[in-house]
Parts: structure tokens; C-alpha cells; sequence
């Protein structure tokens, strides 16, 4: 007898489907929302969210690159960069601390260091027990962020670097570099040279104009901590070794620049200034010597000169404009000359003690000189004789003239910030006789001296130079070539005015300069002139060069504000001005029979 179960019977086929696929039709839109978000959620935020569990494992340290240095012409070192390295034990995040092992693994390369750094920098007792105490502290583990030194020497740090290397270690340290920008002649062409500033940031000078030539690039060393392993590894691929800067060969003589400092400074305190500068050149290559302000800073305390009221950080020969005065008057009686509008010997009424009246326009000089010749005008420095046959040029012509030595346009020195000329338009009843002795308009004192030179070389605009070469970090050396003069006037006709510049000396306003002379000659020609609307201010300027037939160096002092009297440029600006020539000559002199070579 067959029994049957009718508790547990077999379902029809027709009734497990609809069981089955009702969940399943719940639950698959579930799914695939899933899987729509988690592939959203990967595209979208996955390279950030890779990104912070990077950095949660792996640790940088960054590697400073070397600014490059600034040379004098003679290699000698203006401005250099020292490295140091701020070094911390840096345990925050991780568990250091859980063994007696890894206590010890730290303690020794720590304790190691600490000897090493009390050695190297030499520390005081106190400085050294406060990074005693804070190494005790990291190891009973009451810091995990302890300072070991706040500045190492690149060659210290490196080698405690690879100690750490050695060992797996390196990731518990950070490496914080910093530079210290160091300038050996101090005040010496400061304006020049620039500085930077805390951050380390190019503030001014040749330091900001070429600091993309100078700083290279940062480096970085990439390490990381991987699951189960204690020691830090080198991340494969993500260290880049720092690129060092180029470095600049000046034009500039470090000696020559001294002693232009010297002067200049001296000549400025004595009369009580508000500002001055030097500028010593070659006027054959337009290559600077030297070129300085003052007052002056000291690139290495900058901080101390910010609220100075008297601008030391201003480069005075390109970023501050005088009116030039009588050493305006070779450049308009090459134009008169030229022209064929007068000559040496003809005779000019300079009036008398009164003046003389040109249409509206009364013009005094310095003293009455009666009759003069057209080379005496210039000799003994006469407005009215200037005025009489500069006026003769007109404006079509007098214009040409300014640009044919190309008074009207910046020099392009490469420091930044030039100041152009400026002059009002021409006024009929003013111009032609203001301009012909330096009046109605301004120029910088590197403009008149690049002018200047072509009574020294034959006629030609030379642009004036400071960079010769750039030497990149493997030492290669690329010249920067020197833009071609520019033909002002002949050769005969400057020979003219350079024989006329030496009669200056010898005979006229600059006679008194010959007693300061040991060594060489002086050819040059001085300017003293009111400010267009402060008249009790005064600006006294000389320009020569030396030796007065064949010129080896151009020299030009101006000295703004000068208080007392006499202010006049051949008694201020004069004496600086043939001293720093004479002792410049001597300097090259002495330097070209110690070595055999030629001056240049």
C-alpha cells in the first residue's frame, strides 16, 4: 500500500518562477544603481581620493637648488648663495612608539647628531641642552615633532641624510631647506646687486631682473611607507634632483667699484646730500665698472633700510633724472660745429654783470665774462655765449642733435625701472636758448655718461653693459655679445671737442683738479643747476674720462641737494670725480704689470 504525504507535496512547475524572479526584480535596479554609482564615484573623485591616501603614506622632502652666484669681471664672488637645512625628527601619525626596538633605532642616529651638530655650529651650552632635553623628550615619546637643528650646512645635513638612508630612517626627518643669500663687499653696489628678501624672494637690482636666470629649480625627495614594512623606500619615479642656476659675470671691477664708493660717499657726507652716484665705464665697450648710489644698504640687513626715507634701495644713475646743466653744452656745440653754424675762434658778447635779455628771457652767468671765442664759451662755461649760438640751430636741428647721441632714449641697461628723458614741447621763446645750456629738460646720469663717451672714443653712443657672460651649472660659459656703437659725429670733430674737454681742465672751470691728479690726465666739463621748481636746491655734476688723449676710463659724480656754499660742480662733484679716475688708473696700471696683460 503506497503511502502519500500531503503535508510536503511538489509544486506545480509553473509556480517557482514568479518566486524566484520577484526578488531578483527588486533587488537588480539596487545592483545596478550600485555599480553605476561606484563607477561615477571612481571616475569623478578617484584620482583625488588616490591622491590623499598618497600623500597619507609617502613623505617629501624638498631639495633647494643652487641660486646662482654673481661674479665681478675678475671672478671675484658680489653675491652667492649659502644653503642650509632646518632638520626635525618627525613622528606625528605614526605609531614609532610601540617597541623598545624601534625607540633605539631613532635614539642613535639622533644622539649621534645632536654630538655632530654641537660640534659643527658650535653651539652654546644652553642651546645645546634644549636639544637635549627635547631629544629625551621624543623618546619617552611625549613629542612626536622635535626640531634637531634649525640650520645645518648643506655638506652636515647631506651626510646625516645618507646615514639615514642607509637605515630605512629618512622618513621619520624632515629636510627644510633654507638660503642665505650672502653679498662679501656689502654697501659696495648694493643698488646693483639687489637682495633678497625673507622669503627668499628677489626684491630689486640685478637679483629680481634676472632671477629667472639665477634661482634654477627645487628638487624633491619622495619616499613612502608601504603596509607591514617600518621603513621608508624611495618612491620609484618621484624624486627630481634640483637644477642650480646660472650664475652672471659682471662688467663691474670690484676694487674700481670700491673706490668709487669710497669717494662718492665721501663727497656726499661732507656736503650733507640728499643723494648721489658714480659711474665709471669704458667708453670704448660701454662696459661698466662701477655704478653706485648713495646712500647705500647692506644687502644682508635690508630690513633695517625699509621706512629710510632717503630711498637706499634706489639705483640713482637709471631710476632718478637730473637736470644735466652745463655738461649738456659739448653735445650742443657738436651740433652748432656740425651744422657749420659757428666756429672756434669766433668772438660771442657774454654780457655783463646784468646778464644778457633773449627776447623775454634773461640769462646770467656765473660771474660777468665780457667777450669770449666760441672755445672759451665752453672753457669757462658761459649760458649767454651757449644760449647765442645754440639758438642757431633751431628746433628741427636741435632735436636731431639730442638724437644723434640719443639723449632722448633709456640706455636698456638691464636692471629694470629706467626713467626716460623728459621735456616739455618746444616753446619758441624759451627752447632754443634753455636747451643750449642744459635747462628744459631731464635725463639720468647713465644716459649723459653713455652720451659722453663719444668725446672719448671717436665719436660713437656706446650702450653700457653689465652682464658679459652667463655660466650655466656645468660651468659653461656663453658671452653675451656687446650691442654695436653708434656714430653721433665724426671722428675729427670729436677729437675737437675732447681737445676742448682737456682745456677745460687745463685752462677754465676745471683748473683746480690738476693738484688731485698723480697718476694720469683729465679731460671733462662740470654742470651746477637748480631744481625747476625747489630753487634752493642744487644738483653739482662732473663728467670726464682719463687720460684726457687716449681714455681708458669715463667718469661721472652727480650730487644732488648739496647744502651750503659753494655748491657748483667743479668744487663738489669735480674732486670725487678725478680721484676715482686717478685712483682707478693706478688700480689697472698696477694690476696690468703684476699680470702681464693689457688694462682691458
Amino acid at each position: 500500500m503506497a503511502l502519500r504525504f500531503s503535508l510536503w507535496s511538489r509544486p506545480a512547475a509553473g509556480g517557482v518562477l514568479p518566486r524566484v524572479a520577484l526578488p531578483i526584480a527588486l533587488l537588480l535596479p539596487l545592483l545596478v544603481i550600485v555599480l553605476v554609482r561606484t563607477a561615477m564615484l571612481h571616475v569623478q573623485q578617484g584620482p583625488a581620493v588616490e591622491l590623499r591616501v598618497d600623500r597619507m603614506v609617502r613623505r617629501v622632502s624638498q631639495v633647494a637648488a643652487d641660486r646662482g652666484a654673481i661674479l665681478d669681471r675678475e671672478g671675484r664672488v658680489l653675491a652667492a648663495t649659502q644653503v642650509t637645512y632646518g632638520i626635525a625628527f618627525d613622528g606625528k601619525g605614526a605609531e614609532l612608539w610601540t617597541s623598545v626596538e624601534r625607540k633605539t633605532k631613532v635614539a642613535d642616529p639622533i644622539a649621534w647628531f645632536l654630538g655632530q651638530a654641537a660640534r659643527t655650529l658650535e653651539l652654546e651650552p644652553k642651546a645645546e641642552r634644549r636639544m637635549i632635553t627635547g631629544l629625551a623628550q621624543a623618546l619617552v615619546g611625549e613629542k612626536r615633532y622635535f626640531v634637531l637643528a634649525p640650520a645645518v650646512a648643506a655638506e652636515k645635513a647631506n651626510a646625516f641624510r645618507a646615514l639615514l638612508e642607509a637605515n630605512g630612517w629618512q622618513g621619520w626627518f624632515r629636510f627644510e631647506p633654507i638660503e642665505r643669500r650672502v653679498y662679501p663687499l656689502g654697501e659696495v653696489g648694493s643698488t646693483v646687486l639687489g637682495y633678497l628678501n625673507d622669503q627668499p624672494v628677489a626684491a630689486c637690482g640685478l637679483e629680481l631682473y634676472f632671477d629667472p636666470v639665477l634661482r634654477g629649480e627645487t628638487g624633491r625627495h619622495v619616499y613612502r611607507q608601504y603596509p607591514l614594512i617600518d621603513e621608508f623606500v624611495a618612491a620609484p619615479g618621484r624624486s627630481v634632483d634640483p637644477r642650480g642656476g646660472k650664475s652672471l659675470r659682471l662688467t663691474l671691477d670690484a676694487t674700481i667699484a670700491f673706490l668709487a664708493q669710497e669717494e662718492l660717499a665721501a663727497a656726499c657726507q661732507k656736503c650733507d646730500a640728499q643723494w648721489g652716484t658714480a659711474i665709471v665705464m669704458d667708453p670704448r665697450s660701454g662696459e661698466l665698472l662701477a655704478l653706485e648710489s648713495w646712500p647705500s644698504f647692506d644687502p644682508q640687513r635690508f630690513g633695517e633700510y625699509a621706512n629710510d626715507p632717503r630711498q637706499p634701495f634706489c639705483i640713482r644713475p637709471v631710476q632718478s633724472i637730473i637736470v644735466p646743466g652745463s655738461i649738456f653744452k659739448p653735445f650742443i656745440l657738436a651740433g652748432v660745429l656740425d651744422h657749420g653754424l659757428s666756429s672756434l675762434g669766433e668772438v660771442v658778447d657774454c654780457g655783463g654783470p646784468a646778464g644778457k635779455v633773449f627776447g623775454r628771457f634773461r640769462i646770467h652767468d656765473h660771474k660777468a665774462l665780457g667777450i669770449l671765442t666760441v672755445e672759451q664759451v665752453l672753457q669757462k662755461s658761459s649760458n649767454i655765449g651757449m644760449a647765442t649760438i645754440g639758438s642757431r640751430l633751431g628746433q628741427k636741428k636741435m632735436y636731431e642733435t639730442l638724437d644723434r647721441f640719443e639723449l632722448r632714449e633709456k640706455t636698456g641697461l638691464e636692471l629694470g625701472g629706467e626713467l626716460g628723458a623728459r621735456h616739455p614741447e618746444w616753446n619758441e621763446r624759451y627752447s632754443p636758448y634753455s636747451l643750449s645750456f642744459g635747462h628744459e629738460i631731464q635725463v639720468t646720469p647713465l644716459r649723459v655718461a653713455a652720451s659722453f663717451a663719444a668725446f672719448a672714443n671717436g665719436g660713437l653712443v656706446v650702450t653700457p653693459r653689465l652682464v658679459s657672460h652667463i655660466i650655466d651649472a656645468d660651468g659653461q660659459v656663453v658671452p653675451r655679445p656687446a650691442p654695436a656703437p653708434r656714430r653721433a659725429i665724426s671722428s675729427e670733430l670729436a677729437e675737437t671737442i675732447r681737445a676742448l674737454l682737456e682745456s677745460v681742465v687745463e685752462e677754465g672751470t676745471g683748473k683746480d683738479l690738476k693738484k688731485l691728479l698723480t697718476c694720469t690726465t683729465l679731460a671733462g666739463k662740470s654742470g651746477t643747476t637748480q631744481h625747476e621748481t625747489r630753487k634752493s636746491e642744487y644738483i653739482a655734476s662732473f663728467v670726464g674720462f682719463s687720460p684726457a688723449k687716449d681714455p681708458d676710463l669715463l667718469c661721472m659724480v652727480v650730487v644732488y641737494g648739496p647744502k651750503g656754499y659753494p655748491h657748483s660742480g667743479s668744487y663738489i662733484s669735480g674732486p670725487p670725480t678725478a680721484r676715482i679716475l686717478d685712483r682707478s688708473i693706478r688700480h689697472l696700471t698696477d694690476r696690468s704689470r703684476a699680470t702681464g696683460t693689457a688694462r682691458f
